[in-house]
């Protein structure tokens, strides 16, 4: 009986083999297409690997001429310097004058030729050049004050010879670099006891560095003159190019606004000196803007531009008020870790000095960069906010300002 409907006829054996030849060769369409994927892939793996081989290889190179010219560059240092120091000891085995010698001009000539470069409560700094090498310096001469009585006199003489110890062994980016040092008579009647009070510069102010100058200096020019010897000491300097208050003073008569990562890169070049310094036990004592030297990486004898020394290095300077753990104990027998501690209060109470003078628009004392309010807010801010912090540490006030680095995206 039929049923009206047509029955579908059940698939053939060629049906089915047309199915699975079709499925078949689907499958290895896609096979095919996922292997090419992958060869793909792989090629453009290699092609990185490659590539970042190349940076690597690149960046090797790179590291290692960088390596081997300032192995030169502090070769030719250590030789200029270690050549000075035996001609130094040399001379002063013969009794021959040493600071006539090794420089182009006399001691005499240095001051009557307008090469003074600052005065300190120990004496001045003159600008000297090597006869060699004409490599320019700054020359500290040092001269201990006679204080009446043979105690004060031995220690003036002891605080000198501190701080040419402590500088023999600072060996820093941020530290202005110490040469050499020898301890020499002078006549009473010699012209350094006669130098001018202030150096002769065409605006009568200090603009170089490689000095600080106190508040109220002495020289002396105000002291007792005779023809007896006085025992002084000569310390060979990094000459640097000027003070960070001769900037501030120059760029405020430019005009030009400072920004925001000019004084931070600059604060961050003394934290790093200062964190240099307490990480060895010392302590510089007299951290204030003439103290704090700009030294142009590309040339000492190129003076940084106003407002944006972005090629040049804040060094610290002039540590004739450090304290350091070489003694066991003061005279009344105060353990030195104690006074180490206040000492390093007092380095990070002087530095947020520096950040507010920096910091702020105007200072009748001292003509300073126009920063913008917002942005010195933000510096001071970030590095103190609103934090008494007990126990100051240059390195959580660095870490302070690269956290504002990392907000701002400057680089520092």
């Amino acid at each position: 009986e039929e049923s009206g409907h047509d029955e579908q006829a059940p698939p053939s054996a060629n049906d089915h083999s047309l199915v699975v030849a079709s499925s078949t060769k689907q499958g290895s369409d896609q096979k095919e297409d996922r292997m090419e994927n992958l060869e793909k892939g792989h090629k453009r793996l290699e092609e990185r690997i490659q590539k970042l081989e190349e940076t690597e290889r690149r960046q090797d190179e790179l590291r290692k001429h960088l390596e081997k010219k300032l192995e030169l560059v502090t070769s030719e240092e250590d030789k200029e310097k270690q050549a000075l120091k035996e001609e130094v000891m040399k001379l002063r085995a013969n009794g021959q004058p040493v600071f006539g010698t090794i420089f182009r001009k006399s001691l005499a000539d240095v001051i009557a030729g307008n090469d003074l470069l600052g005065l300190g409560n120990y004496g001045a700094v003159y600008k000297a050049e090597l006869k060699t090498t004409q490599t320019v310096y700054a020359v500290k001469v040092i001269v201990p004050r006679k204080a009446g009585n043979i105690q004060e006199e031995m220690k003036a003489e002891r605080k000198v010879l501190e701080e040419m110890k402590a500088l023999e062994r600072l060996n820093s980016d941020y530290i202005v670099a110490y040469k050499l040092s020898w301890p020499g008579n002078v006549s009473g009647d010699h012209p350094l006891f006669s130098a001018p009070k202030s150096p002769s510069t065409h605006d009568s102010k200090i603009e170089e560095g490689s000095v600080s100058v106190s508040d109220q200096p002495t020289t002396t020019a105000t002291q007792e003159r005779s023809s007896s010897p006085r025992k002084v000491y000569f310390m060979v300097m990094e000459l640097c190019p000027m003070s960070l208050a001769h900037w501030c003073e120059k760029t405020r008569e430019s005009g030009r606004q400072v920004t925001m990562l000019v004084i931070m890169r600059l604060l961050h070049h003394v934290l790093k000196g200062l964190d240099f310094i307490h990480n060895r036990k010392i302590n510089h004592g007299d951290i204030h803007l003439w103290n704090i030297l700009l030294g142009c990486d590309d040339g000492q004898d190129k003076r940084p531009p106003p407002g944006h020394p972005l090629k040049c290095r804040a060094k610290l300077c002039d540590f004739g008020g450090l304290s350091s753990a070489c003694a066991a104990e003061d005279a009344s027998g105060q353990n030195t870790t104690a006074r180490q501690q206040e000492s390093l209060k007092k380095d990070m109470e002087a530095f947020r000095a520096v950040v507010e003078t920096l910091c702020r628009e105007e200072c009748e004392e001292l003509p300073l960069p126009v920063l913008k309010s917002a942005d010195a807010k933000k510096i001071k801010e970030a590095v103190f906010g609103e934090r008494l912090d007990k126990e100051p540490k240059a390195s959580t006030y660095m870490t302070r300002l690269e956290e504002l680095r990392n907000k701002e995206e400057l680089d520092l």
